[in-house]
Order: structure tokens, then C-alpha cells, then sequence
């Protein structure tokens, strides 16, 4: 872009350098010529031209016409032509100019666009790393115990929490409520916090039912005329030091001799 700039600047020089040669020159011709004219015609009268009156005016499309003419010989001329190769040297350069000024803007956005999706792409990575990676502390079993006879001497509800993720889970608070219509419900919130590294298991288990239950009450359950169910509970912290919670629930079958899970969420 430079050099054709530079070309259209020499051609500027170029025409207007003969220009200003020929003026300078045809001016003392003239001057030489008005000093040897001779006395005799300057001191020759002029002939009287006659006027007519009643000559007609021009006709007003000639004289748009010649003025028509005149402009364009005006502008076609050669002591405008460098002005109109300044024009198109001028605009040659805007033309460029933008054109670099849009190729920039549209680099820039082509970057920006870039980084952005980079930007989400490392975080959906480190979104994934954490989720795959973290600790998953859900209810493993649940387990109703107790003797040769069934009695609440020696009967309690045992669940077990296992940690399925590949990293530790740490500050595990464990708690186990057994849910008995009529009967104030179980509370063991008062087990200390833990760490459980990955695969490994916490078992945490109900007071025996002779401790919080009557003979009839405990037998209404063993018959299954009384419902029995529990609620488990666990909260924690992954290796990234996010808090997670998982809570369960239980029904007791005794004709199965089993719990079924009712409901089991985490996060």
C-alpha cells in the first residue's frame, strides 16, 4: 500500500512541474512582444464595430449546454488532474486504513471468542475432575438385630454408611433416628464427626428397644402390627472442600426380615 502511494505522489509531481515550467515561460514571450510592437500600430484606431439592437439573445439550453461544456473542460484539465490524484491517493488510504481497522476488530473477536470458550472448557473440566473425584458417603445397609427370641432386651436397628467415592470424606457427621407412631423418635446426633478415606465403612446402630420401648410396643412391631422405620443421615466435606449431605429412609418387613429403602438422596 505504501509504494502504490508513493508512485501516485510522483505522478502528482510529475504533472504539475511541466505546468509551472510553461507558465514561467510564456510570460516573458509576452512581455517581449508588447515592447517591440510598433508605433505605427499602436497609434493605428481602431475600427468601429457596429452593434444591432434588435440582435437576438442566446438561446437559454445553449447556455446551459456551453456552461455544461465549460465545467467538464474545467474539471478535465490538466491543473486539476493532480488535484484529483490527490483525491485518489487520499482515498486509496482511507480504503486501507479501514480495511485494517476491520481485519483487527475482527481478530480481536475471533480471540475473545477463543478465550471465552477455553475459559468455559477449563471449567467444565475442573467441574467434571470434582465430580468424579470427590467423596460419596451413601447408606450401604440396614440391619434389624436380635436374639433366639424376639424381645426388646436385645433387639436394635443397625445401618451401615459406606464412603464410595475415591478420596476421603472429611468432618462426617453420622445420625440415625428410629420413626415409631406414638413413640418419641431416637436421636443419635451425639456421635462425633469423623474422616472415611475412599471404600471405607461407619456402622452406627439404635439403643435397644428395651431402653425407649414397652414389651407390648416392641411386640406390636415384631408382629408387624406396628410400623417400624428409620431415618439416616450424613453430612461431609470432599477434598475440595465442598459440604455434602445424604439422607435415607427405611421400612422394616418382618415377614422378609428386612428393610426396604423408601428413599435415598445426596448431593
Amino acid at each position: 500500500m505504501c509504494s502504490i502511494l508513493l508512485v501516485c505522489l510522483a505522478l502528482t509531481l510529475s504533472f504539475q512541474s511541466p505546468l509551472l515550467g510553461q507558465k514561467q515561460t510564456k510570460q516573458p514571450t509576452h512581455q517581449k512582444e508588447e515592447r517591440t510592437k510598433p508605433p505605427q500600430e499602436e497609434a493605428r484606431p481602431t475600427t468601429t464595430q457596429t452593434s444591432y439592437v434588435g440582435q437576438p439573445t442566446s438561446n437559454p439550453e445553449n447556455k446551459r449546454e456551453t456552461d455544461k461544456n465549460a465545467y467538464l473542460k474545467h474539471v478535465l484539465s490538466p491543473e486539476i488532474l493532480p488535484s484529483w490524484l490527490l483525491f485518489v491517493v487520499g482515498t486509496t488510504g482511507i480504503y486501507f486504513a479501514w480495511r485494517t481497522l476491520r481485519g483487527l476488530e475482527i481478530q480481536t473477536s475471533a480471540l475473545k471468542t477463543t478465550a471465552e470458550a477455553a475459559k468455559k472448557s477449563a471449567d467444565v473440566a475442573e467441574q467434571a475432575l470434582r465430580i468424579s473425584e470427590r467423596a460419596d458417603v451413601l447408606l450401604n445397609t440396614a440391619m434389624f438385630h436380635h436374639g433366639n427370641v424376639l424381645n426388646g432386651v436385645d433387639a436394635f436397628v443397625e445401618i451401615e454408611f459406606k464412603n464410595f467415592g475415591p478420596t476421603r470424606a472429611r468432618n462426617v457427621q453420622l445420625s440415625l433416628n428410629l420413626v415409631i407412631e406414638e413413640v418419641p423418635s431416637t436421636d443419635s446426633t451425639h456421635i462425633p464427626p469423623i474422616t472415611l478415606g475412599a471404600g471405607d465403612t461407619r456402622r452406627i446402630n439404635s439403643d435397644f428397644f428395651v431402653k425407649f420401648l414397652t414389651e407390648q410396643t416392641s411386640s406390636s412391631i415384631f408382629q408387624g402390627k406396628l410400623p417400624l422405620r428409620f431415618e439416616a443421615h450424613a453430612s461431609y466435606e470432599d477434598v475440595f472442600g465442598q459440604k455434602h449431605t445424604t439422607h435415607s429412609t427405611g421400612l422394616w418387613i418382618p415377614a422378609k426380615g428386612t428393610f426396604l429403602i423408601e428413599r435415598e438422596e445426596s448431593d
